[in-house]
């Protein structure tokens, strides 16, 4: 199972499927654009100012999942994907 492989060295050999990668970033597309439709000015927000203390711990947030995505992409010893093409003739 591919739980029991997390934090093994066997991991790095395993192919690990992406099927719900796609899904997952679909969700957290919408969620930001939903999130962006309440920008000021956007005709759909309360006139009102988010504060340093609130945006920007969420910036800080956006670069480490960013950069922490670069580096397990870029990595040597990175997983095998399996995207299920490999069945196709």
């Amino acid at each position: 199972m591919d739980v029991e492989t997390w934090g093994t060295p066997i991991r790095k050999d395993l192919k690990v499927g992406i099927h719900y990668r796609w899904l997952g970033f679909a969700m957290v597309f919408v969620e930001a654009y939903v999130a962006l439709k309440h920008i000021k000015d956007s005709g759909n927000i309360v006139e009102a100012v988010t504060p340093y203390y609130i945006s920007l711990p969420w910036m800080f947030l956006g670069l480490f999942v960013i950069e922490y995505y670069i580096y397990l992409v870029y990595r040597k010893d990175r997983t095998t994907e399996l995207t299920g093409r490999e069945n196709i003739a």
